[in-house]
């Protein structure tokens, strides 16, 4: 199933992200899935990989939580979506992420939940 993300500000709908197709209670977060995984960036737009969402971003904060990085990445297609993204530190410094860096975000289908208001 494909759904365009829009925002209170710009209705505009730009950005489309393909979801599975679950019913469950909103806030549900289906076993062994934490809202961060499944995410990744890229410096280079990916090609012939299996996730079906991959769209270009600008980070926007890289935030260090122990041995985790928090990377916050804005979307350039709807500049009101951003996305956060973990990482390790490894990743961090071979990517060179710093803000203001583009990226590309490359998100699993089955990482994406929607939740009803």
């Amino acid at each position: 199933m494909t759904c365009r993300l829009t925002s209170s500000v710009n209705s505009t709908g730009t950005l489309s992200l393909e979801t599975p197709l679950v019913r469950a209670a909103i806030g549900y977060l289906p076993p062994d899935r934490h809202p961060r995984r499944g995410r990744s960036a890229a410096t280079r737009e990916p090609s012939e990989i299996s996730a079906r969402n991959i769209f270009p971003g600008r980070v926007v904060s890289v935030e260090r939580k122990d041995v985790i990085i928090v990377a916050r990445v804005q979307s350039i297609a709807d500049p009101q979506v951003q996305i956060a993204v973990q990482l390790t530190l490894a990743a961090r410094d071979s990517l060179r992420l710093t803000e203001g860096r583009e990226v590309w975000l490359v998100i699993k289908t089955h990482s994406c939940h929607l939740m009803g208001r």
